[in-house]
């Protein structure tokens, strides 16, 4: 169960939940970079900076500036002009994203939700909407570095403006400063915070209500049983 439990038999520790959301995250972002890639060639503007004329955007609906034309076009123009292997353009800093973002995620939710626990002494719902509304905000702090890195190796078409991640680093820094590295930072914290508050929240909801619900279920075809027994005699 994700999130601290007072009620549950064993306990996994906080660096066992950091390596399950890791491993999540990994599998997560090997199967849908190119769903990624695919999205961000499709945002208007990636980053209003000086290499920004250099990153290949393109709008949803076709117009005379447009690059692509619509999804399926843009997945074999990527293929034709860039080889399948672009589908998966920034995959290493998007790894690094999925694995950051899933230890500090999962960690911190842990333990907000211990603590929170401890202060009110009870395993309240809102507890889970507002630890996992946290959780997501220190996630997104963590990661924004790496969040930046990924769009703009995915926007990036040839010739290639950054050659690795070590050069992009050192571009960034010289050219736009250490600030660079957490553009869009508020937007991705207005989006986050809501939207990891009511996953863990629902989830916490509806798993608790999917397992009062089977339980009892069970209890109710347990009677039935003994009761069938008591007339059987």
């Amino acid at each position: 169960m994700v999130g601290f439990k007072p009620d549950n038999e064993v306990h996994l520790s906080h660096t066992e939940h950091g390596l399950a959301g890791a491993f999540s995250g990994m599998i997560g972002r090997a199967v849908c970079q190119p769903l990624d890639v695919l999205k961000i060639r499709f945002q208007p503007e990636v980053y209003k900076s000086s290499v920004s004329s250099q990153l290949q955007v393109s709008p949803i609906t076709k117009s005379s500036g447009s690059k692509y034309h619509g999804l399926i076009h843009a997945f074999h123009s990527i293929i034709k002009d860039e080889g399948v292997t672009a589908l998966w353009k920034g995959h290493i800093a998007a790894q690094m994203l999925s694995v950051v973002y899933g230890v500090v995620q999962f960690s911190v939710y842990e333990i907000l939700t211990e603590k929170f626990f401890e202060i009110t002494k009870r395993d309240s719902k809102v507890n889970h909407f507002v630890c996992g509304g946290g959780a997501g905000c220190v996630a997104t702090v963590a990661c924004q570095p790496f969040d930046v890195l990924r769009t703009r190796f995915v926007a990036q078409g040839e010739p290639k403006v950054y050659k690795s991640i070590h050069h992009a680093c050192l571009s960034m820094y010289k050219q736009e400063g250490i600030l660079s590295f957490y553009k869009g930072l508020w937007p991705a914290l207005l989006q986050v915070a809501p939207q990891s508050a009511l996953s863990f929240g629902f989830f916490n909801v509806l798993s608790h209500s999917w397992k009062q619900f089977f339980h009892h279920e069970n209890e109710s075809l347990g009677e039935n049983y003994e009761y069938c027994k008591t007339l059987g005699k």
